[in-house]
């Protein structure tokens, strides 16, 4: 039964998170301007929540005539009921400054913002309802948090035209201040819940929410009086677009699809609990744009996707988390201390080396990996103006198999080493780097042979920009630091495994970025600080599911030796 509300809240938050903001827009984008009146809408729907309120009455009141007892048709008591008053005034004045943000902000900039909410949401569930972060959490609350922020790249071409700047600042601050009030508001339900100093249900939540919507509702209503609403509405439904019947079309199923907006956040804090909503509604966001663009017809820019993919990869991350969890608590339980959690396996290092991945590893390579990528969106303006375009995709697809090419080399490596037949030293991994230098340079110098290079660089050198001494000279040390480079990445090989040279490479390619744009005076773009931020974030999950797979091996270690008879472990001793 609880995974079947989970199930149900899950989808009717997906349908009011999506659906809402889609609506209100078209609201807003045929002739609508009253915030107070949209406002008003995010919460006019809570009447439908009589309906499964009754239900439950009629089957409780059937439940409790077999024993004779009266049936009160609210369940709700007066902490709690004062509890839900305050919480509904406040969202009152929280959804007019969402509404407001949507009426002068782009969807993806307001997205942006809304996404915002999931990192204030772990601060004050940390402070209000004590809520424990596992790695998977964190790592959830990032890569969402990041997901719905790339949204933000590149917005300033969405911005409207006929909006002024104090216009889209005002809409900016009121967005941020909306989702720092919402973030409080979702830990002060779970703790009402918590306090309410009575059982909980889900008819008490249904309760609770129709408290919430009718407060809020009596706040925009206020609202809508003093802001002359109720006297400009029906002329404002006559100019409406879409024509005088749609507009009310509109206020009906923005009304309703609001209100499973809230009705699925709050049931989700009574089945798990406000960060479970949070990162909910956090994962929804991307969706909703993908919605924008199949319905307003906006431009599915690379930063969606991008923006798609890390939410659906934090959520995949949070759940595994939650399933890990309740895995290791079964575990704990039945006292099975010889279980080892599931491990994968990934391409070359799978099938030449078997190296066995954690969670932690895999979280990191797919991190490494985006934030390498990341490195490619809006490179066209980066493209030198004299090469063709047949050149620039001869070196785009060369420079595919060069990775793909040292892809299987570092694992190669690493298999060389394992069967060597011979101890293994540093020394004799200094051999094996001059061998393969050696002989990486003898194809070069065939190659060169065959090119004709030897009769062209003296004129290249005298023709050298910086002089033809330094022509040398830049020679001379691109050969000692590039030596560094091969020494390093085989002697990591030594020292872990291939796939630790791998990641090491991969978080060290932003830093190159950040290089170029010092000594060569780049552009720092967006995509290269959401790169460095991505590749760091990996490096830092790797290390910490090594110095965790590490620690759980010695705790594995003692539990075996003190479980040993102890005259064994003295004889061991």
């Amino acid at each position: 039964m609880a995974r079947a509300l989970v199930i149900i809240n899950c989808i009717i938050l997906a349908i009011g998170n999506c659906g809402g903001p889609l609506i209100m827009r078209l609201y807003f984008n045929n002739g609508g301007h009253r915030i107070w009146f949209s406002t008003f809408l995010e919460t006019a729907g809570f009447p439908i929540i009589f309906i499964p309120l009754f239900f439950s009455y009629l089957n409780r009141r059937r439940s409790n005539s077999n024993e004779g007892e009266n049936t009160r048709f609210f369940l709700i008591k007066p902490r709690l009921l004062m509890a839900a008053i305050l919480i509904g005034i406040l969202s009152g004045f929280d959804n007019y400054l969402y509404a407001y943000g949507i009426a002068y902000l782009p969807v993806s900039t307001a997205a942006l913002i809304i996404a915002s909410q999931l990192a204030f949401i772990a601060i004050f569930s940390y402070f209000m309802v004590s809520h424990k972060f596992t790695p998977f959490t964190i790592n959830a609350v990032v890569l969402l948090t990041v997901g719905a922020a790339v949204l933000g790249m590149h917005t300033e071409t969405d911005k409207p035209v006929h909006e002024t700047h104090k216009q889209y600042m005002v809409g900016f601050l009121v967005t941020v201040a909306a989702a720092v009030m919402y973030a409080f508001l979702l830990p002060l339900v779970e703790l009402a819940y918590q306090k309410a100093k009575q059982p909980m249900s889900y008819t008490l939540v249904l309760e609770v929410q129709m408290i919430l919507c009718f407060l809020a509702s009596l706040v925009s209503l206020i609202g809508m009086l003093i802001a002359g609403d109720f006297k400009a509405l029906p002329n404002e439904a006559r100019e409406f677009k879409l024509g005088e019947a749609m507009f009310y079309v509109v206020a009906v199923l923005s009304a309703i699809i609001w209100q499973g907006f809230f009705l699925g956040a709050i049931g989700l804090i009574f089945c798990a609990s406000s960060l479970v909503s949070g990162i909910m509604i956090s994962v929804l966001l991307p969706i909703t744009e993908v919605l924008a663009v199949i319905f307003y017809h906006e431009k599915f820019q690379k930063e969606k996707g991008l923006s798609l993919a890390l939410s659906l990869w934090g959520f995949v991350s949070y759940f595994y988390g939650e399933i890990k969890a309740d895995k290791d608590k079964r575990i704990q339980e039945e006292a099975q201390l010889n279980s080892l959690p599931r491990r994968t396996r990934t391409i070359f290092s799978y099938f030449m080396v078997s190296h066995k991945f954690t969670p932690f590893t895999i979280n990191a390579v797919v991190l490494l990996t985006v934030g390498a990528a990341v490195l490619g969106m809006h490179t066209e303006t980066d493209k030198p103006v004299h090469e063709t375009h047949k050149q620039y995709m001869v070196g785009f697809l060369v420079t595919v198999a060069a990775a793909v090419m040292y892809a299987f080399l570092l694992p190669l490596v690493e298999l060389a080493y394992q069967k060597a037949k011979q101890p293994m030293s540093y020394t004799l991994v200094l051999e094996v780097q001059m061998i393969l230098c050696f002989l990486a340079s003898l194809v070069s110098l065939i190659g060169m042979l065959i090119a004709g290079d030897f009769k062209a660089l003296p004129n290249e050198a005298r023709e050298f920009k910086l002089g033809e001494a330094m022509f040398y000279v830049v020679a001379v040390l691109s050969a000692i630091i590039w030596q560094g480079f091969f020494l390093g990445a085989i002697g990591l090989i030594f020292c872990a495994s291939s796939l630790v040279s791998g990641i090491m490479i991969s978080v060290l390619l932003p830093i190159t970025e950040v290089l170029a744009v010092i000594f060569y005076h780049e552009k720092f773009q967006k995509e290269k600080g959401l790169s460095l931020a991505l590749s760091l974030w990996g490096f830092v999950s790797y290390f910490y599911g090594e110095i965790k797979a590490d620690k759980d091996k010695r705790i594995q270690e003692e539990a075996q030796l003190n479980s040993l008879p102890r005259r064994t472990r003295s004889t061991e001793c």
